[in-house]
């Protein structure tokens, strides 16, 4: 018996942050099999940070959660949707009762696809009536946004291609996350531009300034 192979590549997006890189995923037979950066894509160029080359780690990792779970005296044992979220909306529904809509507090991170899901968690704060909706934005990236919201109208992203210099404040984007790739930093350097680093420490991007100041 012969068995049909198919292989075909996905031009995708990445959703481990908000910057959306591009992302070809080769699929074998329905499932992913390898990922690289897309080179057509105008932000990232092919790169890739380390949380988009560990998204088959992520894909297939034995801890990733695929059902509700739901703790009980044994420990947490699998549930069916039905059966979980009927739970949630008694417990919510006794919380609001006996103790008020402000006594539940809401937290969500940075997990795949967070930027969908927490508008959903808003609307339900609101409807709930707590204003207890807190995340990892508070020590993250919230300040950011407001602020280049309320100046620029919109999230924006430097336009390093056309820079001749370049301040990095606090971040080490030869190896971390940044909204930029790190390889525009080698670009920069070849066509002559500056680069000046703002860190107390002496990190990979400093020893590559052209002026560190710690």
């Amino acid at each position: 018996m012969t068995l049909n192979h198919e292989t075909r590549q996905v031009n995708t997006l990445c959703r481990m942050c908000d910057h959306g890189c591009g992302m070809v995923v080769t699929v074998e037979n329905g499932i992913p099999s390898a990922v690289e950066g897309s080179r057509k894509h105008p932000f990232n160029k092919g790169w890739l940070c380390a949380k988009g080359r560990a998204a088959l780690d992520f894909f297939n990792s034995p801890s990733r959660l695929k059902t509700p779970m739901i703790r009980k005296d044994s420990g947490f044992v699998e549930a069916s949707w039905d059966e979980a979220l009927a739970l949630a909306s008694e417990k919510m529904s006794w919380l609001k009762k006996v103790h008020g809509p402000q006594s539940l507090a809401l937290y969500y991170g940075e997990g795949v696809g967070h930027q969908e899901i927490r508008s959903y968690m808003k609307r339900f704060a609101n409807v709930y009536g707590t204003p207890n909706f807190c995340g990892v934005g508070s020590i993250c990236n919230t300040a950011r946004t407001i602020a280049e919201t309320l100046t620029f109208g919109a999230l924006t992203k430097p336009d390093i291609p056309n820079t001749r210099l370049l301040i990095v404040w606090g971040g080490n984007p030869l190896i971390s996350h940044e909204p930029y790739p790190p390889a525009e930093i080698e670009r920069l350097r070849k066509r002559g531009g500056q680069l000046i680093v703002v860190d107390p420490r002496k990190t990979e991007t400093a020893l590559k300034a052209d002026i560190h100041l710690p």
